[in-house]
């Protein structure tokens, strides 16, 4: 391999893990550098298409969401020879919309990365059918979310995705069997396990979801539980 694409590489790899320490200043600049080298090579597209994608999750993530949809559109629409990289981009947009609560188009586009067969078969494929079936039913479609939920909790337990397991059992306990019990379960889960940015995020559903339903005694205690998350996030990142 050239030494620059090596060089690439290693910058591509150091981005993502200070975007998994939450460093997100640091891990743009090495995803950025890391980029660049790869649009002089005549076959990197892919390479750059999952730049792309580390980019607009952390655009996403840090509700830059005009920003993130600049570039998750523009990479799906160089992706289609690459299709394991496109469901990941697909996945990623979705996600994009759901954190700005357009769900209906959040549906179509977890639908379509699921129509890759690569993906759907795949580990992260059961965590897009998770989100998904979270999807149908908070839009009320709730045989077709159950069903698609009963078939992700079978896949993400097999897979011992503790992150998602207890993603499923909010999603259960809320639309389905109604049990706070089973939500404050999941969420000590999380927190046990340090995921403190996915406890923000379902926090901030959960306490959407009392405030739809009016009640906003627990609607403010869940989002104060997002807001210490995200605090606590922050301080992981410093």
């Amino acid at each position: 391999m050239d030494s620059n694409f090596e060089r690439a590489e290693f910058f591509h790899r150091m981005g993502v893990v200070y975007y998994r320490l939450n460093q997100y200043a640091v891990a743009t600049s090495y995803i950025e550098q890391s980029k660049e080298i790869f649009k002089l090579g005549l076959d990197q597209t892919e390479k750059v298409l999952n730049c792309d994608l580390v980019i607009g999750c952390m655009y996403s993530e840090l509700h830059n969401f005009k920003s993130a949809d600049g570039v998750f559109l523009n990479a799906i629409e160089q992706s289609k020879d690459f299709l394991i990289t496109r469901a990941l981009l697909l996945r990623a947009y979705g996600w994009n919309l759901i954190r700005q609560e357009q769900l209906e188009e959040a549906e179509r586009t977890m639908f379509e990365a699921l129509s890759i067969k690569e993906h759907e078969t795949s580990y992260v494929g059961a965590k897009t059918k998770s989100d998904l079936a979270n999807i149908l039913l908070r839009l009320g479609k709730t045989q077709q979310g159950k069903e698609l939920l009963e078939e992700a909790e079978t896949e993400i337990f097999s897979n011992k995705n503790v992150e998602y397991m207890a993603r499923n059992l909010i999603t259960r306990s809320l639309y389905i069997d109604f049990d706070i019990s089973g939500v404050e379960s999941a969420i000590q889960e999380l927190i046990e396990k340090d995921y403190y940015f996915e406890v923000f995020e379902v926090s901030e559903e959960i306490s959407k979801y009392f405030e739809h339903k009016e009640n906003f005694e627990q609607s403010m205690k869940y989002l104060k539980l997002a807001l210490r998350m995200h605090i606590k996030q922050s301080e992981m990142g410093d």
